[in-house]
Order: structure tokens, then sequence, then C-alpha cells
């Protein structure tokens, strides 16, 4: 397959998965907009609910998997809650929201396990911090003290590192999830972890 071929599938990948996510958004919102979670929400969000209450929300969790995954995970409350705070131009929060689902597309996000899944989620949520804060790095640098140019250069170079580490981290969990062609090689990976730690 070409390159070009290459970038038209990732791109048709990517269009499909942010339907199917945005579809699956869709979907929650127009169930339960003002319906039975609303009012489970507001019986059982107080200091002390009602046992049966909490029943009920146990029940209806069960009955909808969908809401425990869209309401469990997170990763994604965290990623719109930093979408959120540091953009307020609509068009900047859906263009980066598409490219963070590009980037899942193109790590295979929907093919891997769930330990691989958390690492991807990491890996953007690193990558969208890494960048808002070059963009408050431009911003605040310019004619500033020694004291802050050195606080916003110390807080760029924390984010530079996470995103390395979380794309490193990636890298070594699909390496080593992979099956070892022989024997000797699984020794020499268990002895090479051993003593990276």
């Amino acid at each position: 397959m070409s390159n070009t071929q290459d970038k038209a599938t990732i791109q048709l990948q990517a269009r499909e998965e942010l339907k199917r996510r945005e579809s699956s958004r869709k979907k929650m919102e127009d169930e339960h907009s003002g319906s039975e979670l609303h009012a489970i929400i507001q019986s059982t969000n107080k200091e002390k609910p009602v046992p049966a209450d909490i029943e009920r929300l146990e029940a209806y969790l069960r009955a909808h998997p969908d809401a425990v995954e869209k309401l469990g995970n997170l990763a994604n409350h965290v990623e719109t809650q930093v979408l959120e705070r540091a953009f307020s131009s609509a068009l900047t929060k859906n263009a980066t929201y598409r490219h963070m689902a590009n980037m899942r597309v193109e790590m295979d996000y929907d093919q891997s396990s769930a330990v691989e899944k958390g690492l991807i989620d990491n890996i953007v949520l690193c990558w969208l911090r890494l960048h808002i804060c070059e963009f408050d790095y431009s911003r605040y640098t310019v004619n500033a003290s020694l004291d802050r140019a050195l606080f916003w250069e110390k807080a760029l170079s924390a984010n530079q590192r996470r995103y390395l580490r979380s794309v490193e981290a990636l890298a070594r969990v699909r390496r080593l999830m992979k099956d070892p062609p022989s024997p000797a090689l699984a020794l020499l990976l268990k002895q090479q972890i051993s003593v990276q730690r």
C-alpha cells in the first residue's frame, strides 16, 4: 500500500471512530437527558442517600453498560475538562478533539487491549497538556522575569518528559505483549525488565 493510501485509510478510520464516539455520546444523551438517570442522580447525589436509591443506581448501571463505559471512563472526563478549560473557541475545541480521535486511530485504539487503551488515553492526554503548556510558555515568557521564564521552562520540560514516558510505556507494553520467538529471548527480555527497574 502506498503512503497516500495509508493516509487515506487512517483518515477513514479516524472519521469512523469519530462517528462511533459521537453516535454513542448522542445516543446516551438522548436516552438519559431528563430521564431515569437524572432522577437517580438527584436521589443519590447527597450526603446520605436512601439504600433503595443506591440499589436503583446499581440496577441502572448493570442494565446500561454503555453508560458505565462513558461515565466511568475517568480519562474521558479529564480530557474533556482540560480541553474545556484551555480553549474558549468552539473551532479549536472541536478540531483538537478530532485530532485526538485521529491519534487514537493511528495507535489502533479499537484493536488494543485494555492496558494499551489506558496507555493510549494517557498519551493523548499528555500530548494535549504538552501543547497547552507550549501555548502558555509562548504567551507568558515574552518579556518575562527570569523567575517566571524558569517556571515555564520547567513546566514545559516536565510535560515533555511525561509525554515521552507515556509513549515509551506503550511501546514497551506492546513489545512485551508479542510472543517471543524463543525461550532464550524471553529470558533476555525478563532480565532486561528487571535491570530497568
